[in-house]
């Protein structure tokens, strides 16, 4: 890793912003997960002999679904680490950086569930119903669904 990389890594991991550090969590996760792949490489070129071997098909494993309260948490912090209204594709592109692409109609589902904690600011964008909005426009939620 270059030095310029593990210093920003470094900060990342300080930051005061949740997005910028989970980020640099993610990529601490991936390097571990690249670590066993290299490994799992080195292995079957050592038994495959120059051909390649028949491997056993792996059972899928349940998948547990991310809880809705967690959602909606890190949700405001994305939201809010933003510093203003955020509109719903800067919002899904911020959540895909952390946690990988998701159906646009699950994210929209799933701030809807969240409407107690995130609102849609007409014209404006996302943002959370504990806090004022950031230049006014304090007034009800738009109409629109998210």
């Amino acid at each position: 890793m270059s030095e310029t990389i593990e210093k920003g890594l470094t900060l990342a991991l300080e930051s005061p912003d949740p997005v910028v550090r989970n980020l640099a969590i993610r990529r601490e996760e991936i390097q571990r997960e690249m670590g066993k792949l290299d490994g799992f490489l080195g292995a079957y070129a050592e038994l495959s002999a120059g051909r390649p071997l028949e491997l056993p098909k792996p059972k899928p494993q349940p998948v547990a679904p991310r809880a809705q309260a967690d959602f909606g948490e890190e949700a405001v912090g994305i939201i809010m680490g933003y510093g203003r209204p955020m509109s719903f594709n800067d919002f899904r592109s911020a959540y895909a950086a952390i946690h990988g692409a998701e159906p646009e109609q699950n994210v929209r589902k799933r701030l809807k569930r969240r409407d107690d904690i995130i609102r849609m600011v007409e014209g404006r964008g996302l943002w959370p119903v504990s806090q004022p909005v950031p230049g006014g426009d304090n007034g009800a939620p738009a109409s629109t669904s998210h």
